[in-house]
């Protein structure tokens, strides 16, 4: 297993809990969370967009749950090959704590 290997198989299975705990209710984001899920659903994704909006929270927020799993994420996304799967389980959590654009609710 490859090092991006581990890296994406380490993102999938966050994304992938912290998705599970939120539809559970046992995780829920603080508004800063919120904030950064807003600014990542309407950005196109690379190491670079992302790390930049991480850089821009405060650290309760890059040092809890959601941040980590984006820190995750720059470190995937640096790495050719990134699964898909593991993109699209956080692009769905993203989405489910965004709110909608204006006009598409």
């Amino acid at each position: 297993m490859t090092s991006n290997d581990t890296t994406t198989a380490d993102l999938l299975a966050a994304a992938s809990t912290l998705l599970q705990d939120f539809r559970a209710g046992s995780w829920l984001p603080t508004p800063a969370e919120c904030d950064l899920a807003e600014g990542l659903a309407h950005a196109r994704w690379s190491e670079h967009t992302v790390r930049a909006q991480l850089r821009d929270q405060p650290d309760i927020v890059t040092n809890g749950p959601l941040g980590q799993v984006f820190t995750t994420t720059v470190h995937a996304l640096a790495s050719p090959g990134t699964n898909a799967a593991a993109l699209l389980t956080l692009r769905v959590l993203v989405d489910a704590l965004a709110p909608p654009l204006a006009g598409q609710a």
